[in-house]
Order: C-alpha cells, then sequence, then structure tokens
C-alpha cells in the first residue's frame, strides 16, 4: 500500500530544504534538552532524506537565538494552546502535534505532552518527529497500520527512527530522483486531520 501523497510536486526546486528549531516560547528550559530535542529533529530528517536517496536535502539554519525571527523553510518550536496559527492545541492527550505544508512549513509540538526522547517513557519525539515531517514534506496518511504515517500514535509503532517500505515508497514517490521521469500522486487534501497525529491507546 503506497502513503498517499500531496500532488507530486517538490516544493523546493534545488532539492534542498532549509529548516530551524527554535524555542520562541521558552518552553525548554534547560540548554541540554534543547539540544537533545534538536538531535532528534535532525535525525528525523536524515531518515527522510536517506529513504529518499539524496532527493531531499536539509540544510540548518536554526538561530543560536532560540527566540529570533524565523530563518528556516520548515519552522519547527514547541507551543501550548493557542500559539498564533490556524490550530490551537488542547492540552495535554488528544492532538499532540500539528504540521503544515508550504507556504506556512511548520512543525509544532504541544509541550504540555510528557515528551520522550528515548522512547522509554512518554511520547517518543523520535515517532512523531517522523510523522510530522512527513507531512511538512507533504505525506498525507497512510492506511498501513505499520507506517509511520499512520495517523495515530500507538505504543507499538515506539521503533526509533525507522520507516516502513510504505513510507518510503511515499516519499520517493513525491521526490523521485531527478532522472526518473515517474511519480505516483493523488489530489491535494486541505483537511486539518491530514495534518497531525492523535494519541490512541490502540
Amino acid at each position: 500500500m503506497l502513503a498517499r501523497v500531496v500532488d507530486g510536486r517538490r516544493w523546493f526546486s534545488d532539492g534542498t530544504l532549509s529548516w530551524s528549531f527554535r524555542d520562541r516560547f521558552q518552553l525548554v528550559k534547560k540548554e541540554l534538552q534543547y539540544r537533545a530535542v534538536k538531535e532528534i529533529i535532525r535525525r528525523a530528517l536524515d531518515v527522510w532524506s536517506d529513504s529518499s536517496q539524496g532527493a531531499i536535502l536539509f540544510e540548518d539554519v536554526s538561530p543560536n537565538d532560540r527566540a529570533a525571527p524565523r530563518r528556516g523553510q520548515l519552522d519547527i518550536q514547541f507551543a501550548k494552546f493557542d500559539h498564533g496559527d490556524k490550530e490551537a492545541f488542547d492540552g495535554r492527550g488528544g492532538i499532540v502535534a500539528h504540521s503544515a505544508y508550504p507556504p506556512e512549513g511548520i512543525v509544532h509540538f504541544d509541550a504540555s505532552e510528557h515528551w520522550s526522547t528515548d522512547g522509554k517513557t512518554g511520547l517518543d519525539l523520535r515517532f512523531v518527529a517522523l510523522h510530522e515531517i512527513g507531512h511538512a514534506l507533504g505525506l498525507r496518511h497512510s492506511r498501513d497500520p505499520n507506517a509511520v504515517m499512520h495517523p495515530y500514535y500507538r505504543e507499538q509503532l515506539k521503533n526509533g527512527f525507522r520507516l516502513s517500505e510504505d513510507d518510503i515508497r511515499g516519499i520517493r514517490a513525491l521526490y523521485p530522483l531527478l532522472q526518473s521521469s515517474s511519480s505516483e500522486s493523488t489530489a491535494i487534501d486541505e483537511s486539518s486531520s491530514e495534518r497531525h497525529v492523535e494519541k490512541t491507546g490502540s
């Protein structure tokens, strides 16, 4: 089963996407935590890049000042409740993160959640980062229950930085190598339900 893609078009022309991780709401209190979270995001981006066979490359333009204005094409941060975009978070439980395809180009994590950087306790940030970055790149939800792009966060999918075959086929269809002339696609769905991940106990 192929992870449903948006429309088969690259949203960055040269194959390189700039990204930044900021903390403008000062929700990541310790510098060590900030660095650990940024490393998880970097690794999640690398997984998508590697899985695309190099069709997607990422450039880190994160500011030294966490509260600095946005720089990257993809802006990544933690937030709570109403934080200035079209989708307010709902507190602990429910929607744990959301993202938006360009021109917004965002990935937001709900700071009200109990996050884990190693998958042992709380929400596995590695999995959710992979999922939301997939949306920001243009992938929609997959019906494959083993896919990172499945719409629900489940404990059994806490597998670190690993994509399913369905995820890999989806990103390669959306971002084929330059020498490839084929691409699988479906129509754009602007529904917000395709841009977030929810927690479920199932």
